[in-house]
């Protein structure tokens, strides 16, 4: 999987900061990445190619976290899994 340079950086603080490693996106504030503000275009092709998953959520709070697809991608391994076991590059519906 070919990730961008941020998307790498946001998995390894998501992965690595046991404090502040979520991805915050509060209504009337925007989306925060630990304390750090963001920008929802990472934060949405994070969660487009399901590399982190919601954990938390509210009507004016939602908080996501690094999910197993998110640490095989850093890892340099297929992150998906199929439902027959087979790990895979992409997602499609061909597979």
């Amino acid at each position: 999987m070919k990730l961008t340079k941020r998307q790498r950086e946001a998995l390894i603080f998501l992965r690595d900061d046991d404090e502040y490693g979520d991805l915050v996106y509060e209504k009337g504030s925007g989306w925060r990445l630990g304390v750090e503000q963001t920008n929802g275009k990472l934060a949405l092709g994070l969660i487009r190619l399901c590399l982190i998953s919601e954990q938390e959520f509210s009507d004016d709070y939602r908080c996501w976290r690094i999910n197993e697809s998110g640490l095989r991608a850093l890892e340099g391994k297929a992150p998906y899994r199929l439902s027959s076991g087979k790990y895979v590059d992409v997602l499609s519906v061909y597979n």
